[in-house]
């Protein structure tokens, strides 16, 4: 039986050509969520099935900063890009380079501004992009 080591911080993500960097001390710092089935069952009263395979391929990547984090300025720019009418959508890559899991969208866009608060501990920012063309190779996570 194999041990493996798993490095959160091996875990790289690229949006629109930026390298994304500090991010919250979440569980869920980053996470990708598909938002379809590959495929949907029909079953009919007397048993037989059918298996209709849907090929939807948008998804969701969020991403938990640091309000801290020089990232959230290159996310804002992107978004702000929406706002005064620039909306061009950008691509996505996130790499497990402790493992072989990787996920990609050549066009995604990001949902909307991230809510903030102020006080006298971290605030996390929540960014969110809706995935047009998410593809996910989930595989070993740890060397």
């Amino acid at each position: 039986m194999a041990t493996r080591t798993f490095d959160p911080a091996e875990v790289s993500v690229i949006i629109g050509g930026f390298s994304i960097g500090g991010f919250a001390d979440s569980t869920t710092a980053i996470e990708i969520v598909k938002d379809d089935d590959l495929v949907n069952l029909t079953q009919g009263t007397d048993g037989d099935s059918i298996f209709v395979v849907t090929r939807k391929t948008s998804g969701t990547l969020t991403v938990r900063l640091l309000q801290s984090s020089a990232s959230n300025e290159v996310l804002s720019g992107i978004a702000n890009a929406i706002e005064l009418g620039a909306a061009v959508p950008v691509p996505i890559l996130v790499n497990d380079n402790t493992g072989s899991s990787i996920y990609a969208a050549a066009k995604a866009m990001p949902i909307k501004i991230p809510d903030s608060a102020f006080g006298n501990e971290n605030n996390d920012r929540e960014w969110s992009f809706r995935c047009a063309d998410l593809r996910a190779f989930v595989g070993v996570s740890g060397s």
